[in-house]
């Protein structure tokens, strides 16, 4: 018997093969509200129905997401009554969120959007902004000075601040549509723009019919709004003992740095090249580059069978800069998890439970058990693992195959409970 499955047996594994595509992103894009922008490795509202239904979840329950992401939880959780609250330390993400929490009437929106059209076909002024490098690298001086055009009229109309954060959030949601660099798995990829300045105005505006459609048919349930607070969850801004359940999906452990992935939007609507640096070196270390202030880590005691993982993987890193950062990101990514665990359990009231979406990780051929470490963790925090629910086996990135062979690994929701 391997350590790993040595490890296993301590836990409650449970089979939910009905939950594949629910701890991904995949119907988003269709998806009334959650379609205005999410992101790629995002959890899918059903997921945080099935939650609430089987820990029979009553009606005005306090329902955290301190990794909120785009806001699927959020959004899903007052859809069923409850009251929300989440963070993010990414601005991005803060902002997309609010927007998907805001009541928007449908028509002052479409009207907002006419004036704001208006005003940007007047301006003649090409650069009334400076941007980031980045921003240059992604967009063709036309386009450039479009999009730049629309986005002073839309931060300059006289409207009602939801109607203006909106707008700006389909404009965000259209750029890649207008981008030399594309997400593409981990990275930005330099490709042909697909759309020019000529189609600017009408992209934009599709974007901001879907929305004025998803609000006109959006039913409230009566609670109030959900809130979202830009935060780093490993010192979260709430009192103890207040919310009845979190649910919420960490970074995965896979070297994806969403500062980079993200990082034209970033440099578009809220941060300047220092700002962006900053903000990857303070995220969670689930990437090489981070590298995190931190409180100290009381009680945290590292895995052995990480330990020993780590230990396998380091002497097969041939790259010099690997052979630091790999190991540094795997002790980081747990100790960063520990911190955020430990504020879980002091924000939750004693019976609260937390469902956590995390995905297994694979190093030059060792499997890293991210879901069997987090229950170990958890329990180091001072919560207990109720299950770990397997919702699906995925592949390795296409290096770690070619390398090392195919080898599934679990993505799945550690379940967990604060004791009474």
């Amino acid at each position: 018997m391997t350590a790993i499955e040595a490890s296993e047996e301590r836990w409650n594994f449970v089979e939910r093969p009905d939950w594949a595509w629910a701890v991904t992103s995949r119907d988003l894009a269709a998806a009334a509200v959650h379609r205005w922008f999410y992101f790629p490795h995002s959890f899918a509202p059903a997921l945080v129905t099935d939650l609430l239904a089987d820990a029979a979840t009553p009606k005005g329950a306090l329902l955290l997401d301190p990794f909120v992401g785009a806001g699927t939880a959020m959004v899903a959780a007052e859809a069923h009554s409850m009251a929300a609250i989440g963070c993010d330390i990414s601005p991005l993400a803060v902002y997309a969120t609010r927007v998907k929490c805001s009541r928007i009437e449908a028509d002052e929106l479409r009207e907002a959007a006419r004036r704001v059209e208006r005003n940007a076909s007047r301006r003649t002024v090409a650069r009334l902004y400076v941007f980031d490098a980045l921003v240059h690298r992604a967009f063709p001086e036309p386009t450039l000075s479009a999009l730049e055009k629309l986005r002073a009229s839309i931060n300059g109309a006289d409207i009602d601040t939801s109607l203006r954060e909106a707008l700006m959030l389909a404009l965000l949601a259209v750029l890649p549509r207008f981008s030399r660099l594309v997400r593409k798995g981990g990275w930005l990829s330099e490709v042909p723009a697909a759309a020019g300045p000529e189609d600017v105005h009408a992209i934009w505006r599709s974007m901001v019919e879907s929305i004025a459609e998803d609000a006109s048919k959006r039913k409230w349930s009566g609670m109030a709004l959900p809130r979202v607070v830009l935060a780093d969850t490993r010192r979260l801004p709430w009192q103890s003992n207040q919310v009845d359940a979190v649910i919420t999906s960490p970074p995965y452990p896979n070297r994806h740095d969403y500062t980079r992935v993200f990082g034209v939007e970033l440099a578009f609507g809220f941060l300047d090249g220092e700002a962006i640096k900053a903000l990857r070196y303070q995220s969670m270390h689930s990437h090489p580059e981070a590298k995190p202030s931190r409180p100290a880590a009381k009680g945290y005691e590292e895995p052995s069978l990480l330990t020993a993982a780590i230990d396998t993987i380091t002497p097969q890193l041939t790259d010099a800069r690997t052979r630091g950062a790999v190991p540094a990101l795997l002790h980081g990514y747990f100790r960063d998890l520990y911190h955020a665990l430990v504020e879980v359990r002091r924000v939750l009231k004693p019976g609260g439970w937390a469902a956590l979406v995390v995905g297994n990780a694979r190093y030059t051929g060792t499997a890293i058990p991210t879901d069997t470490l987090t229950a170990e963790i958890a329990e180091q925090a001072g919560l207990r693992c109720s299950a770990i629910t397997v919702a699906r086996r995925r592949g390795n990135s296409a290096q770690q195959m070619a390398r090392h062979g195919r080898e599934a690994q679990r993505e799945s929701v550690v379940q967990l409970t604060k004791p009474w």
